[in-house]
């Protein structure tokens, strides 16, 4: 990918603020991952409710398997590609980015993150061009709302703890005691002047506290010696007066350090919380695993149960789209043997003139076979899909979509939707329509969100190898 489109961590402070505003000015939002690992039954082994190899899994049992894998394992690139129309050229405008997603941590936050990965999932990464360097030395930190809830509980206990005593081990006796000695006689010289510090260190020059014996020494300040903190150095330990003033901008300081280190580790979750409060409009491609893992990755714990999970999309995102349900549902008279494969679909209506989207990245061949299974070009091709098959389905004509087999109260409501607005819908207009519309491409575009075309095809995920088939929102 261009070098350019690679967003690397230490660029993403400064491309920040471009990145959410082309969020804000976009009509829709393409995203694609690539994971760490999926679980299926060649890593799962033998467990209670697993799927018999004689039938499909129902979409619940589905959920669960992908619930089990967005827990285990991680996101290791995110590719989103902004798309605008410019009605100055009459054409649509995408952006894409490529995120290597860091699954380090910052250390000062305490917090320790599991990282796993499969055996397979690696090769095909390393066979598709992963770079694995740049994962660890330029990918990108995120943080999940539970993640970061957590970590604040962290804080706040390890603050707790500091206020209560600690046991004192017999081989420290000496050690406090030269200590108390030090400062007292220091404290006699200078109790009048404010400014006044001590720099303790060990017996043996060449060596320094460890952190045991930097919390005897604050707990011993804090008992015997209130007019005095300690601040503790990598190579020694100062003793000041207390000043009142001081202490509160130091901690003060020292919480604006805490925040702004969650902020710099919040990184790409700041794009997705700005795609979830503007309700935008977000298109994957057989995205329903991609969906557990974007909520797995940046929001916090999925859900137990599929029900549930259904619910929580609808509150927090926008209208979702997958291409692989609109593909399977193109006008299959025209097009009887079209796959639904990403790669083929970019083929297939790559020579399609109407409606125009081009990628702003300059001379780079974005068509290459090269990247496939790179998350912002597929993330580009997504939205390339999306864009000819919308249009295409909507002017000339599509197959009217099977209805959604799942009982729940909630999809009964959207069933009914669906035929509403399949029986509303407007005769087939044919290729003529097409034909008539390169006259004026201004008018070349996909169908507006409030379409009753959306209503049908919109909210709508291909899920397959289940019984349902169709996993609806």
């Amino acid at each position: 990918m261009s070098s350019e489109m690679d967003v690397q961590r230490k660029h993403l402070k400064e491309k920040l603020p471009a990145l959410l505003k082309l969020i804000r000015d976009a009509e829709f939002i393409s995203f694609d991952f690539e994971y760490s690992g999926i679980v299926n039954d060649s890593n799962r082994g033998a467990f209670p409710g697993k799927v018999e190899r004689s039938r499909k899994p129902t979409l619940e049992e589905r959920y669960q398997i992908s619930k089990e894998s967005a827990e285990k394992y991680c996101v290791l690139q995110m590719g989103l590609c902004t798309v605008a129309w410019d009605p100055t050229m009459n054409k649509y405008v995408a952006r894409t980015f490529n995120f290597y997603m860091s699954p380090i941590v910052h250390p000062h936050l305490h917090y320790d993150r599991v990282f796993c990965c499969t055996a397979d999932a690696m090769y095909f990464h390393q066979k598709h061009g992963f770079d694995f360097n740049k994962l660890y030395s330029q990918g990108v930190p995120y943080l999940s709302h539970s993640e970061e809830a957590f970590i604040r509980e962290i804080k706040r206990m390890n603050e707790q703890d500091l206020a209560n005593d600690i046991f004192v081990d017999q081989c420290e006796l000496p050690m406090l005691q030269a200590s108390r000695d030090t400062i007292d006689a220091w404290w006699e010289e200078n109790s009048n002047d404010p400014g006044a510090f001590l720099n303790l260190t060990p017996f043996h020059q060449d060596e320094v506290f460890n952190g045991y014996q930097r919390r005897l020494i604050h707990q011993m300040l804090r008992k015997e010696y209130p007019q005095l903190v300690g601040q503790s150095y990598d190579r020694h330990f100062q003793v000041q007066p207390r000043i009142e003033a001081r202490e509160a901008d130091r901690a003060k300081a020292r919480e604006q350090h805490f925040e702004n280190i969650v902020d710099e580790q919040r990184g790409a979750r700041l794009l997705i919380d700005e795609i979830m409060r503007l309700k935008k409009p977000i298109v994957g491609h057989n995205c329903f695993g991609d969906l557990c893992y974007l909520y797995r990755m940046f929001i916090g714990k999925l859900p137990d149960t599929l029900e549930d999970f259904r619910r929580l999309l609808r509150k927090d995102f926008g209208l979702i789209v997958d291409t692989k349900f609109l593909a399977l549902n193109v006008d299959h008279f025209l097009y009887s043997e079209m796959s639904s494969c990403l790669q083929e679909l970019a083929i297939k209506f790559g020579s399609q003139e109407l409606p125009r989207i081009d990628l702003q990245i300059g001379s780079y061949n974005f068509d290459s076979q090269t990247q496939d299974h790179e998350a912002g070009h597929d993330a580009w091709n997504t939205a390339r899909a999306l864009v000819k098959l919308a249009f295409r389905m909507y002017y000339a004509g599509s197959d009217t979509p099977p209805m959604p087999t799942e009982t729940s109260s909630e999809v009964v409501k959207r069933k009914q939707e669906i035929e509403e607005a399949v029986a509303a819908r407007p005769p087939r207009a044919g290729l003529a329509k097409m034909v008539e519309l390169e006259k004026t491409p201004a008018l070349a575009r996909i169908p507006g969100w409030p379409s009753k075309f959306w209503t049908v095809f919109g909210g709508r995920l291909r899920v397959n190898g289940t019984i349902e088939g169709e996993f609806t929102i």
